[in-house]
């Protein structure tokens, strides 16, 4: 753990950035590229603007920026992308429901 992170607590997440990372990556078919999406890319563009420092939002633009890159790059087909992408989404949306239900640590 890093030194600034020690005392790092999560803040809750409003429920409309919630709908929007469930928005921007729904599951899709196989031949839907959203890497290549103008739309996609400027939500997600606008997403972070919004959040800049939310860590769960800046993991996952970078995961899809990762993922987008490799994909046009022809080392990893979109479906292993997608695949990849939704299954940490989905994880980090659970970690993300779970520190909100959790009690507040008590500090000694």
């Amino acid at each position: 753990m890093f030194p600034s992170q020690r005392n790092f607590q999560l803040k809750p997440l409003p429920q409309a950035i919630i709908l929007a990372l469930l928005l921007c990556a729904t599951p899709v078919a196989a031949e839907d590229n959203y890497c290549q999406d103008e739309d996609a890319n400027r939500e997600w563009a606008e997403l972070l603007a919004r959040t800049p420092n939310y860590p769960l939002l800046i993991k996952l633009y970078a995961l899809r920026a990762g993922l987008c890159v490799m994909v046009e790059h022809n080392l990893i087909s979109l479906q292993q992308a997608t695949a990849i992408f939704e299954a940490e989404r989905d994880d980090a949306l659970r970690e993300r429901q779970s520190a909100e239900k959790a009690p507040p640590p008590v500090e000694l």
